[in-house]
């Protein structure tokens, strides 16, 4: 009889998910935490599902990543020391803004961090990130999960995608790029057969499996395609010409879930969740295996009930007004995209052509990448859009999201489409950052009013999607600007005059980029010449043009590094905003030391800035992802010493 009553107890359906989860005898009603905290438990592999429909039969995966459970009280003192604030030099955290990522220190507290962090080039590679993430606890045997992969972003990483030629990147920089964009603000769309993602992870042997969630846009008419490894197929899922009601398929799920325990010898299989803007395939994969996406050709056959897809009216396909379609699917439409570039076009230097007067010596803040296709999607024929492969250890310590775009500025995240919002609601991240600024302060021209309305419209955005998260905004770091002619000689001037982006100009101006920036001086050499007793010194100019004393000492007043205008303005702006929006707020540009402080990270041993004195180094990055992890510790009382940032020098 007791055994009977568990059993009737046991199961429960935890609707869209059904996810079945072994209960207790002393407590027979199974919640989300207990689900969540389950071990990670070998099972041998079981018959692959061949079809999507197979897919509603199965509810069950091998782990389910441990969320951090909510707290109860006592507080601890990180707790304590969040609720009370903090200010310091370089970093201020107003009352209740390091609330959630103070639960990090708790003596009982267990399950994986998330972090998510959005910004421009500085964030992109995710060296900054790294250091942050694995500084933020004092213990050194951490487990770290790659979070969101993209193709090449971030790079480099745990996880690498591979993306074959037949997919289209779609950026939401660009107007003419057609969305949706995803989490990251960079999607891949593909109208062809064959098109393969492959992901990849490193570094991690000692992990014997790891979960990923495939995340396809919802999009129609969608492409079929399979997910697969290099040894073993997964599923297959065929072609769908329009939304389905999410009621109607919670309902079909939730009268599945009540067999859902008999399925436990299908721990192997893949299981899927859905959302208004995409759907989630979840898979495990061996650390040592790829995984594969690849489309197939579209089938219209009556079997699939598919109809040519020029005889589908996208418009009028869907008559609910709950549920997308491409015209309500996005908050922003295309036009409002296309004259918001506009508008910017008018307004900063990022979207226009560089002026040789204006732009550092590589201009790289200008610059959008330059691998994009250009070429047009037709929205009326099949296409499958790719948002990202989102990658879980389990037991992992910290998830960290890198979602860096280059040439992006704060503004841009308010472009973003409601897939990205709806990520942030169900990532539920426990720190959230934010690292803007240089791309704005390139512009000379910057509204500053205008700036800070967007800035605290963007915070106000993504604080509401994820209203639990603790919330830190990163000012921009030193910057220096200078004509990029400077100390060139004739034959540099003349090429770079001539054809500025040509690899021959490159080329040229490599030879001696150390010392144009570190040492100018080194471009004036005295010849002595002896006749007799006698003896003449004349002083020779290696730079173009330069004849005289008094060019050379105007050519080096007008060649000084200095920061655009708008730097200061845009690191008070956010420092202000960021503390009444409820954001802690890490001053980067004191943390360096101050204005004209890149130059002298760009000019140590070892070196901490790039030459561009735009970006910084990988070390640099390091260095600052450290000093911050230290601050959010110090300012919790985690550490007894207020953090110092040391100099490149004196890191060797």
């Amino acid at each position: 009889m007791y055994h009977s009553y568990l059993l009737n107890h046991c199961y429960i359906a935890i609707f869209s998910l059904a996810i079945t989860a072994s209960c207790y005898h002393q407590n027979p009603q199974i919640t989300d935490d207990t689900k969540s905290n389950q071990a990670y438990q070998e099972t041998p592999k079981k018959k692959e599902i061949k079809t999507f429909t197979e897919i509603t039969e199965v509810r069950s995966v091998k782990w389910i990543p441990k969320r951090r459970p909510q707290i109860e009280a006592p507080l601890s003192k990180s707790q304590k020391a969040a609720q009370v604030g903090f200010e310091g030099k370089f970093f201020i955290a107003p009352p209740k803004t390091l609330d959630q990522i103070a639960k990090v220190y708790h003596p009982d507290a267990q399950g994986t961090v998330v972090l998510v962090q959005y910004g421009d080039s500085h964030t992109e590679a995710g060296f900054f990130t790294k250091a942050l993430r694995n500084n933020l606890m004092k213990n050194e045997n951490l487990l770290f999960s790659p979070g969101l992969i993209q193709a090449n972003k971030p790079s480099p990483w745990h996880a690498d995608v591979q993306m074959s030629s037949h997919w289209q990147r779609q950026n939401l920089l660009y107007a003419q790029d057609i969305p949706p964009y995803g989490p990251l603000g960079i999607s891949f769309h593909t109208q062809q057969p064959n098109a393969k993602a492959t992901l990849t992870l490193k570094d991690r042997a000692d992990i014997p499996y790891a979960m990923v969630k495939v995340l396809i846009a919802k999009k129609y008419p969608r492409l079929p395609f399979i997910l697969k490894t290099n040894a073993r197929m997964i599923l297959e899922v065929p072609a769908q010409l329009e939304a389905e009601t999410l009621g109607n398929q919670s309902n079909q799920e939730e009268n599945q879930n009540t067999n859902n325990h008999q399925q436990d010898n299908k721990h192997q299989q893949p299981f899927h969740q859905t959302n208004l803007y995409y759907d989630e395939y979840i898979v495990n994969m061996k650390i040592d295996e790829e995984l594969i996406l690849e489309t197939k050709e579209m089938n219209y056959s009556s079997k699939n009930k598919a109809k040519d897809p020029s005889k589908i009216n996208i418009a009028q396909k869907n008559t609910n007004p709950s549920i997308p379609t491409q015209e309500n699917h996005f908050k922003i439409s295309a036009k409002d995209l296309q004259n918001r570039d506009h508008q910017k076009a008018n307004q900063s230097p990022l979207h226009q052509k560089p002026s040789i007067q204006k732009v550092s010596e590589e201009s790289e803040v200008n610059d959008f990448e330059n691998d994009r296709d250009e070429s047009v999607l037709n929205e009326k024929n099949g296409s499958l859009v790719l948002l990202g492969f989102q990658t879980s250890y389990p037991n992992a310590s910290v998830d960290a999201d890198v979602f860096g775009i280059r040439s992006a500025s704060a503004d841009h995240l308010l472009r973003t489409d409601a897939s990205a919002i709806q990520y942030l609601k169900d990532r539920k991240p426990d720190l959230v950052l934010f690292w803007y600024g240089t791309n704005s302060a390139a512009n000379e021209n910057l509204d500053i009013d205008q700036y800070a309305r967007q800035y605290r419209s963007m915070l106000r955005r993504f604080k509401e999607a994820s209203q639990q998260s603790s919330c830190i905004a990163i000012g921009p770091p030193d910057f220096g600007r200078r004509n990029p002619l400077c100390y060139l000689n004739q034959n540099q001037k003349k090429a770079y005059l001539k054809s500025p982006k040509s690899d021959r100009t490159k080329a040229l101006l490599s030879q001696n980029r150390k010392n144009r920036v570190c040492s100018p001086q080194s471009f004036m050499k005295t010849e002595i010449k002896h006749k007799g007793k006698n003896s003449k010194s004349t002083d020779q100019y290696l730079v173009a043009d330069i004849k005289t004393q008094e060019q050379w000492l105007s050519h080096q007043h007008s060649c000084a590094f200095k920061p655009p205008k708008p730097l200061l303005k845009i690191n008070e702006v956010q420092k202000r905003i960021a503390q009444e929006e409820g954001c802690a707020y890490y001053d980067m540009l004191g943390a360096m030391g101050g204005i004209g402080s890149i130059h002298q990270w760009a000019c140590a041993d070892p070196q901490w800035a790039s030459l561009d004195l735009i970006h910084l180094t990988g070390a640099g990055y390091e260095a600052l992802g450290t000093d911050l992890a230290h601050w959010i510790r110090y300012a919790l009382g985690e550490d007894d010493m207020e953090p110092v940032m040391i100099s490149p020098a004196q890191s060797q």
